[in-house]
């Protein structure tokens, strides 16, 4: 299954810093968010990966490239930490098979139906890079539940409570049972998602976390 990672928002939030540098690539400890997400995706089992990005995102493609002059200095000045910090990105590029699709988007609706013209697929992954988690053991549990209902034809993400005052920075859903019941079982059916909500508008404290598998028709993609 491969492992889509829509990467082609404004980053609105973070202008006007966003208009030189992609949010994507900006650090969390050692290594930016697209690399996060691609660790997570690793380390969940997955071994593909699109990376959907709009034209003025060409730095994260870069990021990923082969710098063979910036090697070579590296290696002549003897600076091999940051040699293999450079040499790690090539790498994981080429592990998780890395794809780009570069095109302006309405959102990660669209850049999932571009990754399914790409590759024929019905069945993906969905991974947001804005939320950095460090287990993959909701995607185990995400994979788990896709094998067991793809027949009937809906989607699965992974979600976590999360305080009203959170919400303009969240994306949230409804469910169809009460936020207590909720939290408290495995499973539940939502009815309704949104992103970054008014905080007295939002009915359930549930959190979407960007992590989703899908094994939805085309149509039910699009809606």
């Amino acid at each position: 299954m491969r492992i889509v990672i829509p990467s082609a928002g404004l980053g609105s939030r973070f202008l006007p810093l966003t208009r030189a540098v992609p949010k994507e690539l900006l650090l969390l400890g050692e290594w930016p968010l697209i690399h996060h997400a691609l660790l997570e995706a690793e380390g969940a089992g997955f071994d593909s990966a699109i990376v959907v990005i709009s034209p003025n995102k060409q730095a994260i493609r870069t990021y990923f490239e082969p710098a063979p002059e910036l090697e070579r200095e590296l290696a002549e000045q003897g600076n091999l930490a940051a040699l293999a910090r450079l040499l790690e990105t090539q790498s994981i590029a080429r592990r998780m098979q890395l794809t780009f699709i570069e095109q302006w988007t309405r959102g990660p609706g669209q850049a999932v139906l571009l990754s399914r013209e790409l590759t024929g697929e019905d069945t993906f992954a969905v991974l947001l890079p804005d939320d950095v988690v460090p287990s993959v053991d909701h995607w185990r549990e995400l994979q788990a539940l896709s094998r067991e209902r793809c027949r009937l034809r809906r989607r699965r993400a992974s979600a976590w409570p999360c305080a009203n005052p959170s919400a303009p920075i969240c994306g949230y859903v409804t469910w169809l049972r009460s936020p207590r019941l909720a939290t408290r079982a495995r499973t539940s059916r939502s009815s309704a998602a949104t992103s970054s909500p008014d905080p007295c508008s939002t009915p359930w404290r549930i959190a979407w976390q960007g992590r989703l598998v899908s094994c939805n028709s085309p149509r039910a993609t699009r809606r």
